[in-house]
């Protein structure tokens, strides 16, 4: 009985990462979460602010340090996506602009403004860790210009369902900016 008990407990050791492991995610977590606060948030350099954020980026790098541990999810995201990142801030420039137009027409001139549902073609079958970033990223990038809203990611028929408020179906690359599918 004891054999099997250390097998099934040297299983469970290859299966979660291990205490080094853990604590590097954490710590990068913790500086990748503190960045984005102090981006994102934070306006002027405050004692208190500086503490809030990074006890709050302390217990989101635990949190995320946790469900990593769990391993429900595989994600493995390739350091070459992040090649097309700089399309991103010129893309949410344009579609601004686009918008701005579209209100100016909408509420000024009174003229009707009708968004479009479209099914764009999109590598997304595979139950593989790439596979699953592929999806999450294209999720969370085609969205994050302000014309378009990726809705979800059929992955029995390989298509991407996006919402944009002013169609643009000769702009694949404002759905998929990092073109992972």
């Amino acid at each position: 009985m004891g054999g099997r008990q250390g097998h099934n407990r040297g299983m469970l050791e290859e299966m979660t990462p291990g205490g080094l492991d853990q604590l590097i995610f954490w710590v990068l977590s913790w500086i990748i979460l503190t960045g984005l606060y102090l981006l994102l948030v934070v306006d002027s350099i405050d004692v208190s602010e500086l503490v809030t954020g990074t006890a709050a980026a302390a217990i989101g790098a635990a949190a995320a340090t946790t469900v990593r541990s769990q391993r429900l999810v595989s994600f493995r995201p390739r350091l070459r996506w992040a090649l097309g990142l700089w399309r991103l801030p010129p893309q949410a420039a344009l579609d601004t602009g686009v918008l701005v137009v579209m209100l100016w027409r909408r509420l000024v001139m009174r003229q009707s403004v009708g968004g479009s549902f479209r099914a764009v073609p999109f590598r997304a079958a595979g139950e593989d860790s790439e596979a699953a970033a592929r999806r999450a990223i294209a999720k969370g990038v085609g969205s994050f210009a302000p014309n378009t809203y990726v809705l979800d990611i059929d992955r029995e028929r390989n298509l991407i369902l996006v919402h944009q408020l002013v169609p643009e179906p000769d702009k694949p690359r404002s759905i998929d900016p990092l073109e992972l599918g």
